[in-house]
């Protein structure tokens, strides 16, 4: 949910952003990052979580011990096109959608077909290539493979995905787990729990690997996606909490038409999910304790620890349940790093930072030469801002036109396809997204400068995105 935080003043003029041209990370750590001389190829942990907003991080006081106040907390962590699918094929490749083509979850725009193409250029294959042990344990791709007959993608020395009931990427309970190893098939014990299992495949991966070689590790639990399922030691163990701005917006007026008609979300369902959703990520905090013991402590000092999510969540923000939207309740997403004696540790940082940059990062870190649309960390490098992308798409009776957009510290610039409208959010004086200063004579020069970033951020834009139209006013 959209939340009252302090911003810091971008420059006045908006640089051209990196990211509009690929990137290939340098290897020199700035000033104000590096502690130490960098370690040659550090052990890499990445934690990747389904559908957490940054509001849920308050239920996981370990992953903050060890990751948030030993290094960096990223106050704007950006999922630029944020739905599962093409959140995860950015952070495979570094690239964003309009240069990996994945836009959805499944289709010919989405899932793992659409990204198939992609897998001969991964993180996993740069990284196995240059010498680390690499293993993958949880959700993948919507889509992956074929339950007969699955296919492990390049790169990965063990590979374990999940396969839900319905063949989707991921459960709770009752699920498949497929890859380099044997199919299992779990149940609905409390054991068979999917965080926990998966858990321990990735923490006996690390313990189990050659300490002298270096590891890189993927956890991606199924948790908190919907149904928002807790292990049973959590169910219950968190209050209700109260419902803030942007929930339910009462005057819906500032937005484009499509969006007008939106009945509010029922708050009482909002207060039970959003409960729901913070004893789902307890266990995936457990797991994040577990994990950095299996490195041991010798290992775990020249161990990049990485934690984000997919995308974040609507959680009634602005009438909406769900994703795959431009506000800041989907797109800004928890991001926590750690390296220990590169990375400053209790830092705060206020840049735009995408998932395309921890992806830039990480190859910056092992010193490997795959070009991203990145910016790492650890370049002199920052960037201004990032466009945010999506295909049409229709869910539940309600279409939200194409959009493509423009994203920095203080200011979100989105144009739906076709004029179907515009939106300009100024974060400084409206964090919750409530007043849509897209016809406010005093924004007219930082209209025009966004207007111009985003224009230029989406050429090409998603598919069947039309810029041209004159759009509607609210």
């Amino acid at each position: 949910m959209g939340g009252q935080k302090s911003r810091v003043l971008p420059a006045a003029a908006l640089a051209l952003v990196m990211s509009l041209l690929p990137v290939t990370s340098t290897s020199g750590a700035s000033a104000d990052t590096a502690l130490a001389e960098r370690p040659v190829q550090p052990n890499i942990v990445v934690i990747l979580t389904d559908d957490q907003g940054n509001d849920l991080v308050d239920a996981m006081p370990q992953t903050q011990a060890l990751v948030g106040d030993m290094g960096v907390t990223f106050d704007n962590g950006l999922s630029p096109t944020s739905l599962c699918c093409p959140a995860r094929a950015a952070l495979l490749t570094g690239t964003y959608s309009h240069t990996n083509d994945v836009w959805a979850n499944g289709g010919a725009l989405g899932g793992w077909g659409a990204f198939a193409k992609s897998e001969s250029n991964t993180l996993a294959t740069a990284l196995g290539e240059a010498g680390y042990q690499t293993g993958y344990f949880g959700k993948y791709l919507n889509g992956w493979s074929r339950p007969e007959a699955p296919t492990v993608p390049a790169g990965w020395d063990s590979f374990a995905a999940m396969r839900g009931p319905t063949g989707g990427g991921g459960a709770y309970y009752n699920y498949s787990i497929l890859g380099t190893a044997s199919p299992q098939s779990y149940g609905k014990e409390a054991s068979d729990y999917s965080t926990d299992v998966v858990a321990a495949q990735a923490q006996q991966f690390a313990s189990s690997s050659d300490p002298g070689a270096p590891l890189f590790i993927v956890f991606a639990p199924y948790g908190p996606h919907a149904p928002y399922t807790a292990a049973p030691r959590h169910i219950g163990a968190w209050p209700k909490e109260r419902l803030k701005p942007p929930v339910n917006e009462d005057d819906m007026s500032d937005k484009p038409e499509f969006m007008q008609a939106l009945l509010p979300v029922p708050k009482r369902k909002l207060r039970t999910m959003i409960r729901k959703q913070h004893q789902a990520v307890m266990s995936i905090d457990e797991a994040v304790q577990g994990i950095h013991t299996s490195l041991g402590a010798e290992r775990a000092v020249n161990t990049l620890f990485i934690f984000l999510s997919d995308n974040a969540l609507m959680n009634g923000d602005h009438r909406l349940r769900g994703k795959y939207v431009p506000y800041e309740g989907a797109t800004e997403i928890p991001l926590l790093m750690r390296w220990d004696d590169v990375i400053a540790p209790a830092t705060f940082d206020t840049r735009v930072f995408t998932i395309q940059d921890v992806t830039a990062t990480i190859v910056d870190a092992a010193g490997v030469g795959m070009t991203t649309e990145g910016v790492s960390y650890l370049s002199d490098v920052r960037r201004e801002g990032s466009v945010v992308e999506g295909i049409e798409t229709s869910k539940n009776g309600f279409t939200r036109p194409a959009y493509c957009g423009w994203r920095t510290e203080r200011y979100l610039y989105t144009r739906y396809s076709n004029g179907a409208g515009e939106e300009l959010y100024d974060y400084d004086v409206d964090p919750a997204e409530l007043d849509n200063r897209v016809n406010d004579a005093a924004y007219g020069g930082i209209l025009d400068e966004l207007q111009s970033e985003a224009e230029a951020a989406c050429s090409p834009g998603p598919p069947d995105f039309v810029w041209d139209a004159e759009p509607s006013t609210p």
